[in-house]
């Protein structure tokens, strides 16, 4: 129908390959809490697969660890709704966007934008709406820079009205 105008496939593993390189840091310490669930899911992934472990598993979780783990406890611990289903990636792309790391696909990918978005996050350089962080809550009255990611998030649901 389009012909070749449009790729069938749309791939991230560039950028996924990107936030898997990066240590997830922090300066507040709850957010600790986010760096051990995400060595925790490496650790559940390398009991499930069989994984044999390479030097990583007591490792420093990664950007995209922390990410997905959050994405995972979000669901299963907040916002679980038989109605809508699983919506773990909707939460997951939610923080790729906040990011502003929604267009990084792997023939978009521009490493320069993607490491200074990474490190405006981890440095907590982000507007005080989050924009910038994993999560931007538009209205919000809480500076996220002075919140921890779980109260970030938090915030961000608290305002979510968006049905998924």
């Amino acid at each position: 129908m389009y012909g070749n105008r449009y790729s069938p496939v749309i791939s991230f593993l560039t950028l996924f390959a990107y936030l898997h390189s990066v240590e997830f840091t922090w300066s507040l310490r709850m957010d600790e809490n986010r760096a051990a669930d995400g060595r925790s899911l490496r650790l559940q992934f390398y009991r499930e697969t069989g994984y044999v472990d390479d030097g990583t598993l007591d490792g420093p979780a990664s950007v995209l660890e922390v990410m997905a783990a959050l994405a995972i406890r979000c669901e299963n611990q907040i916002m679980d709704n038989p109605i809508y289903g699983d919506r773990t990636k909707y939460w997951f792309w939610v923080m790729i966007k906040s990011l502003g790391l929604y267009g990084q696909t792997d023939d978009m990918f521009d490493k320069d934008r993607v490491s200074e978005a990474v490190t405006k996050f981890l440095n907590r350089e982000f507007e005080p709406d989050g924009k910038g962080s994993l999560f931007q809550t538009k209205n919000t009255t809480r500076d996220h820079r002075e919140l921890e990611i779980w109260a970030q998030m938090s915030d961000y649901l608290n305002h979510f009205n968006g049905l998924v």
